[in-house]
């Protein structure tokens, strides 16, 4: 019988050793591939045109001189681009990928239209525009998508979806009923 428990002693040991070994080099690589495909991630851009998928290099771009530590963290982490707006400082572009990360944030969609028009999902105009998201962000549009542009207001807490709208809102408040058209 000794024999044989040192024998199933030693193959209980090396299935132990092996799978720990395996579960560390998993956990290794794994950590190392998200680091690179991050990398690339931020060095370059895939844009899909009427031609096809284009690959493109990012510009790096300048870190913005902020006067909060949070704003500043951003700004070095290359997720956001701080709002020059130097009263409120409190609204930032941020990636498609931050947009409703924040539990204690809301989470809400605007409109952007092409004469120029900012309007919640309901069509009601935003008059505060520099306030809410700020006129910066609405000339960021193709930074991160070509169609539409998130912000985190940390003032409101609340993150904006901004879609660009290809048309223009005084078609659209024609066909909104009466009371709601705005022009």
């Amino acid at each position: 019988m000794n024999k044989l428990a040192g024998a199933v002693i030693f193959a209980a040991g090396t299935a132990i050793g092996v799978l720990a070994t395996w579960h560390f080099a998993k956990t290794k690589y794994e950590k190392i591939a998200e680091e690179e495909i991050a990398e690339v991630k931020q060095t370059y851009r895939v844009k899909i045109t009427g031609n096809g998928i284009r690959v493109e290099k990012v510009e790096e771009k300048e870190p913005v001189d902020d006067k909060t530590t949070y704003g500043v963290k951003i700004a070095e982490s290359g997720y956001g681009r701080i709002s020059v707006d130097e009263e409120t400082n409190d609204h930032y572009v941020i990636s498609p990928e931050e947009f409703g990360e924040m539990a204690d944030y809301d989470n809400r969609t605007l409109l952007y239209f092409q004469d120029g028009v900012l309007t919640d999902d309901n069509y009601e105009v935003v008059d505060d525009v520099d306030e809410i998201v700020g006129e910066e962000a609405l000339k960021s549009f193709g930074e991160y998508e070509d169609d539409s542009v998130y912000v985190r207001n940390d003032r409101t807490k609340c993150d904006y979806e901004i879609l660009l709208n290809l048309d223009t809102y005084r078609n659209v408040a024609k066909t909104l009923p009466p009371h709601r058209r705005r022009t």
